[in-house]
């Protein structure tokens, strides 16, 4: 073989590598498909939580409890409490009203400050793995675990998260799942 073949031989087994290596790259990347989507259906806002996204600081409001308040200071819910909303400073990388989900979640304090109202979500450990919103419906899902703290936690709970999520007009129905399962299953074998 002389140095025309031998570099005829080189260049060809370059492009050949060059060629399948770029079809399997592309093979390879896949595009996350919306949850529930059905064929025909517009495309819904799908997002995974990235943590390489620029975090910054926003107030947002969360909603805690006022034990045994009847409604007198806010909206009354289950057990005779009162929802009360309270405005929070959190750094987030998550869009309204996510990010005031993502900062009542990460509460870890059984009453807030001095204000002395109750966080039924003191003791668990969730955390927004994703979500999805179209024509004014959301789902969101939640990993991790959920502890409750006696029967009127179960309310509380569902009531402090809806409330947080729901407060902006730009969604009117929300399904929460924690683990796969509706938020209202996982509360009632609480």
């Amino acid at each position: 073989m002389d140095r025309r073949q031998i570099f005829f031989s080189f260049v060809i087994g370059v492009v050949i590598l060059f060629t399948v290596g770029c079809t399997f790259l592309q093979n390879g990347v896949s595009t996350p498909t919306p949850l529930d989507q059905q064929p025909g259906d517009p495309t819904p806002r799908t997002v995974q939580i990235d943590p390489a996204i620029t975090i910054s600081d926003q107030t947002v409001t969360i909603f805690l409890v006022a034990i045994e308040d009847k409604g007198i200071s806010g909206i009354k819910i289950g057990c005779d409490d009162s929802l009360i909303p309270v405005d929070v400073t959190v750094s987030s990388d998550l869009a309204s009203p996510w990010s005031a989900l993502s900062a009542l979640l990460n509460l870890d304090e059984t009453y807030f400050g001095e204000s002395g109202l109750y966080n039924a979500l003191h003791q668990s450990n969730l955390e927004i793995q994703s979500y999805e919103t179209f024509d004014g419906k959301a789902k969101v899902y939640l990993e991790g675990e959920l502890m409750l703290g006696g029967v009127c936690d179960t309310p509380r709970v569902e009531e402090q998260i809806l409330a947080t999520i729901l407060q902006e007009d730009q969604i009117e129905e929300v399904e929460v799942y924690v683990n796969g399962v509706l938020l209202q299953e996982v509360l009632s074998l609480k």
